[in-house]
C-alpha cells in the first residue's frame, strides 16, 4: 500500500506517539503522575475537582498546540517540495 492508500483507509495516525521505556519523555511523565498523586493527598474535594479541570485545559491546549505545529510542519513541507519542484536546475557550470 502506498502513503495515499495508508492515509486514505486511516492506517496512519500522526497524533500517536511511541515513549521510549527509559527516555526523557517516560522520566517527566512518571515524574508528573507521582506529583499530581502527592498534590492530590493533600487537597479537599472541591480543590481536587479545579485541580482536575486545570489539568483537562491543560492538556486541551497542548493537543491544540500539537495539531498547529504539525500543520505547520506539513505546509512548511509542502512548499518546500513545490519550490524544489518548480526551480530550473542550473545549466553547466563553465
Amino acid at each position: 500500500m502506498d502513503i495515499l492508500e495508508e492515509l486514505y483507509y486511516g492506517n496512519i495516525d500522526p497524533h500517536e506517539k511511541d515513549v521510549k521505556r527509559g527516555g526523557e519523555y517516560a522520566a517527566l511523565a512518571k515524574l508528573a503522575v507521582k506529583n499530581q498523586a502527592n498534590m492530590m493527598e493533600g487537597l479537599t474535594e472541591t480543590q481536587k475537582k479545579l485541580f482536575t479541570t486545570i489539568c483537562e485545559n491543560n492538556t486541551e491546549m497542548n493537543t491544540l498546540t500539537e495539531l498547529a505545529g504539525f500543520k505547520t510542519g506539513f505546509c512548511l513541507g509542502v512548499r518546500l517540495i513545490i519550490a524544489v519542484m518548480t526551480t530550473e536546475l542550473p545549466g553547466e557550470i563553465q
